[in-house]
């Protein structure tokens, strides 16, 4: 996503260091940070946290919040408190729009000067900064944009090739008993990668699943399975593969929808 990826970037927008002498006793500016993150990420963001407070003299909050909703409501509590210490927040995209219009976000260009602003976002990939604008202000930077590689070993996408017609009756068994045909009329494992589709995966796997390799005791196609929200990217992607659109990731109940789950459970 950045070209240099510096996280601690992000939080030159929202906090001004305070800038202490050694004979001065002024007290320590301070922020609250929210954020949800896996066990590991948020260990590392926790240490960088210290290192940025012993650098710049501010006091920072680290708080974790279970659902992606609660921000909301945490920062609505703090409102009625009368406080202000709510300074950053890592959230997903979907929370944006409600934050902005319940006036709980401000546009990055309320907090720096344009040109700062300009030489900030400008590290980022235009896409990036794009999802994050509402009505031609920018409110948020994605961490990340996402997109799904397939990898594989030719030498045994090379022995399936060759060999998978062994088990072919065995695997037009296993798909009649799902979609009552088997495999499509005239089928072949396609030689070029860029032209599988779901048939041709299924085929691998069903091969590589049933074939013995000495260095490889439980063949398989996996994939991103971890029950969070960011697998619902993969979720939406595959839909879209099946020749779905936003419509259909709306009503959750159209053909390219279907399609995908019972591929996924096949």
């Amino acid at each position: 996503m950045k070209k240099r990826i510096v996280i601690l970037n992000l939080f030159l927008l929202f906090v001004i260091p305070a800038l202490i002498s050694c004979e001065e006793k002024t007290e320590k500016k301070e922020m609250t940070v929210l954020i949800r993150l896996m066990d590991i990420q948020d260990l590392w963001f926790r240490q960088k946290m210290k290192e940025f407070e012993k650098q710049n003299q501010v006091k920072l909050n680290v708080v974790t919040f279970d659902q992606i909703e609660d921000v909301k409501g945490m920062i609505e509590l703090e409102i009625k408190t009368g406080q202000k210490k709510i300074g950053l927040v890592k959230t997903a995209r979907e929370m944006v729009f409600p934050l902005v219009k319940g006036n709980h976000m401000i546009p990055l260009e309320e907090i720096v000067d344009s040109n700062q602003l300009s030489k900030d976002l400008s590290e980022y990939l235009p896409l990036a900064v794009k999802t994050g604008e509402i009505e031609g202000k920018v409110y948020y930077i994605p961490r990340k944009l996402e997109t799904y590689l397939l990898f594989f070993l030719k030498s045994r996408v090379g022995d399936a090739q060759k060999n998978w017609e062994e088990q072919k009756k065995e695997i037009e068994k296993t798909f009649k008993q799902v979609n009552g045909f088997g495999l499509p009329k005239g089928y072949e494992l396609e030689v070029d990668p860029d032209k599988w589709d779901f048939y041709d995966l299924a085929v691998l796997g069903y091969y590589w699943a049933n074939t013995s390799y000495e260095s490889l005791n439980i063949p398989r196609i996996a994939h991103r399975g971890k029950r969070y929200s960011g697998t619902v990217n993969e979720m939406a992607t595959r839909i879209f593969q099946l020749g779905g659109d936003e419509k259909d990731l709306l009503k959750m109940n159209t053909d390219p929808v279907i399609d995908f789950f019972q591929w996924e459970s096949f």
